[in-house]
């Protein structure tokens, strides 16, 4: 099975690129095949669009938005196709500006919400345009996959061999590493230490430890290896991150790709078994979850 890993951003450039590990899972052993490097946005729905095998794709942004929004600020919410179609409709300053105008009257500690999945994993509100600006992600990467026929598990299930899931590197990056920091986008900022941080995750990706978590583990070249171990923003690692997330939602494949039975279909949902306690894979024996190093490491955030 190809699983692609992305690394998204909301403004491309080929200083900043989208970041797409490719790799493939046979056997309980993840390969990388290739790292790329999308400089448009339109490469991206490219991408999504043109794989005729079947393909899983592990998106680090959020797929939705939480429902206590869509409701009070009355967004089309009959399904979440519609109201991806329509966020596809407003130009950025537009989307900001909406949000903007829902936050501005409400009370500090009220103006941003969390999905349930937020919640839990402690991720930032797909509601931020600023800091951190996962909803600019989401704007521009929830119409794009409306538009394709790709299939979305909980959200829209067309069937289709191409599927999305959503991604939270952070969480795969936490058991290793704990709170160390492993990447920086700034050169000045960017440590010895880092570097450290990331080798000790390469090996956790390759272990014993990691297919007990995540029914898998990655195999890599001593050239990839150096190549992951060589980049200080960490976004390569961590496009190969969400790619061990992607995999483990494909072995629970038969099982809502290990999304919980009650996850809401407007909001989405973040594969990981921490946030899921799901039944063990298909062909996998039961699978231990730690439990320690669960907070969420300090790090130069991309969600």
């Amino acid at each position: 099975m190809r699983i692609i890993g992305i690394d998204m951003t909301s403004t491309p450039t080929p200083r900043k690129p989208i970041t797409a590990a490719v790799c493939t899972l046979r056997d309980a052993q993840l390969t990388l095949n290739t790292l790329d490097r999308l400089t448009t946005l339109d490469a991206l729905g490219e991408l999504l669009d043109t794989h005729s095998s079947p393909t899983l794709f592990a998106i680090d942004a959020p797929f939705g938005m939480p429902r206590r929004l869509l409701e009070q600020d009355g967004w089309p919410r009959s399904n979440w196709a519609d109201y991806a179609r329509w966020i596809g409709t407003l130009d950025r300053p537009a989307f900001k500006a909406r949000l903007e105008a829902y936050r501005n009257p409400r009370p500090p500690g009220d103006k941003q919400h969390r999905r349930r999945c937020d919640e839990l994993a402690k991720s930032k509100s797909p509601m931020m345009v600023f800091g951190v600006p996962v909803g600019l992600m989401f704007h521009e990467l929830a119409p794009r996959l409306a538009a394709t026929n790709v299939h979305l598990p909980l959200l829209r299930e067309t069937g289709s061999h191409v599927i999305a899931v959503e991604a939270y590197p952070a969480i795969v990056a936490q058991r290793p590493a704990g709170r160390q920091p492993y990447k920086n986008d700034q050169p000045a900022k960017q440590t010895k230490s880092h570097r450290n941080t990331r080798e000790a995750m390469l090996n956790w990706i390759g272990s014993e430890a990691c297919q007990d978590v995540y029914a898998c583990r990655v195999m890599l070249a001593s050239a990839q290896r150096e190549a992951l171990l060589g980049d200080p923003t960490g976004d390569t690692l961590d496009a190969l991150l969400a790619v061990v997330q992607g995999a483990w939602s494909w072995t629970r494949r038969d099982v809502g790709f290990g999304i919980p039975a009650g996850a809401d279909p407007l909001e989405g949902w973040i594969v990981d078994p921490m946030l899921t306690p799901a039944p063990p894979a298909i062909g996998q024996t039961k699978l231990r979850t730690p439990r320690s190093n669960r907070t969420q490491p300090t790090r130069t955030p991309t969600r």
